[in-house]
């Protein structure tokens, strides 16, 4: 992959060549994409506008639905599945019934004795993929079954 950046236009253009738009190509432009979405979230009284990007994952408990960062959490008055069918094309999935988790911000996954699966964010959160889940994240990540 070659990378150039040319200082020529007032706004920002981002142009994608290459052989065919394969799947790779398509996860660069989705990923390219989701820095533009913003989320309103709030914490103390406050308004934030959270790039999409740098959600870790979603949790709802006890009816309310929140936003988890590297080091902050934050609500967000969203429903689980409206973000699920706002955000999945972005590589957001839900893992269980109160958890949809960025697949971008996922560093390791390992399975665990009672048929889940262990998914370690980059900040080190752990968080559990429920077994009907798992079939599905193993097609969006492409795993084979015993490897």
């Amino acid at each position: 992959m070659r990378i150039c950046i040319h200082e020529q236009s007032k706004e920002l253009q981002i142009d994608i060549y290459c052989k065919r738009k394969d799947d790779y190509v398509m996860r660069l432009k989705r990923h390219l994409e989701l820095f533009e979405h913003k989320l309103c979230a709030k914490k103390g009284g406050e308004t934030f506008y959270i790039e999409a990007s740098d959600v870790y994952y979603f949790e709802t408990v006890d009816d309310r639905t929140f936003l988890y960062t590297a080091n902050d959490v934050f609500e967000i008055g969203m429903r689980l599945y409206e973000i699920d069918s706002s955000l999945e094309e972005f590589g957001f999935m839900r893992i269980s019934k109160s958890v949809i988790v960025n697949l971008n911000r996922v560093h390791s996954l390992r399975p665990q004795l009672n048929r889940t699966v262990m998914a370690t964010m980059q900040n080190g959160e752990r968080l559990i993929v429920s077994r009907s889940y798992i079939k599905r994240l193993r097609n969006v990540l492409k795993i084979q079954e015993g490897k």
